[in-house]
């Protein structure tokens, strides 16, 4: 009987002990790729409450961003809170903030301040953020009835499917997905989404950006 009860309060001290580990942050890191040489690199760091953690930086002789943005989701994946801060690609103050709250959405950067009444699921499209709100307007727009997102001030986002690539990255198959965004400029913006939008990637002749360890892939999914 002693020995039962000895055993059974070291299993409990045990399981109190796993039970107790706090959680731990996820961090995933990407390089930035200019004419063919590093010169950057993006950290999304994901939060045990949840939010996003990001910093960006890279150096196009002498110009480019140092940034950090803070990101609050909902439940969809939308933003619902956004604070900016640091330099620009021109070495400008950046100081940009959004937040939702009571059905009233309000947005501060270098080009406006304005405020919304809003009825959920509208997107901010922020003038200082950094590429990972790209990956998360693509998954939030591919949840979006007809792939279509509006956004914030205004306007609307529209995602479409053009080809899949099978990749092998060190060794590991893993399938990028190529999309095209349209209602951010003049022409669409191709966007990766890998491992189930966990991961992204930008490409292209001039800049990419990539997971770490990705940087072979560039040449394929350039073509």
């Amino acid at each position: 009987m002693k020995s039962f009860l000895v055993a059974f309060l070291l299993s409990s001290i045990q399981l109190l002990a796993q039970t107790a580990q706090p959680a731990v942050a996820n961090t995933t890191r990407y390089v930035v790729i200019l004419s063919g040489n590093k010169a950057g690199f993006q950290t999304t760091t994901v939060n045990p409450d949840g939010t996003l953690q990001v910093h960006y930086e890279f150096n196009d002789r002498g110009r480019g961003p140092n940034t950090d943005e803070t990101i609050t989701l909902d439940k969809n994946g939308v933003p619902v809170k956004l604070v900016s801060k640091g330099l620009d690609y021109m070495k400008a103050q950046v100081q940009e903030t959004f937040s939702i709250e009571n059905g009233k959405a309000q947005w501060k950067n270098r080009a406006e301040s304005g405020e919304k009444q809003v009825s959920g699921g509208e997107f901010y499209s922020s003038v200082s953020g950094t590429p990972e709100d790209g990956r998360l307007s693509a998954l939030a727009a591919l949840k979006a009835p007809d792939h279509k997102l509006r956004l914030l001030p205004e306007g609307a986002l529209a995602i479409e499917k053009k080809t899949e690539l099978k990749l092998d990255v060190a060794g590991q198959q893993h399938t990028a997905v190529l999309y095209w965004l349209s209602g951010l400029g003049f022409t669409p913006s191709p966007l990766w989404l890998m491992d189930d939008g966990k991961l992204m990637a930008f490409v292209s002749s001039w800049q990419s950006q990539v997971p770490e360890g990705w940087e072979s892939a560039i040449p394929a999914m350039t073509a």
